[in-house]
């Protein structure tokens, strides 16, 4: 994801007025539990308040990312 998908143009431009945040699992295991992430790459879309919107588990290409951020965006 770090070499195909998040530098795509298209995904920096859906990116924007999200804050993103990375967290390594084997650090900081205890905030993935609460998260429920076992796997990575894990994407979580949360709201303001914290709240889950929705996950992606697993290698997303740029197009589909896209479309997810898209309605990920409409959910907030």
């Amino acid at each position: 994801m770090d070499a195909v998908t998040h530098p795509h143009p298209a995904v920096r431009a859906a990116l924007g007025g999200w804050l993103e945040q990375r967290i390594d699992v084997s650090a900081e295991a205890e905030l993935a539990g609460v998260f429920g992430i076992h796997g990575v790459p894990a994407l979580l879309a949360l709201d303001g308040d914290g709240r889950v919107l929705g996950r992606r588990e697993g290698f997303v290409e740029p197009a589909d990312l896209v479309r997810w951020l898209e309605t990920m965006r409409a959910a907030r």
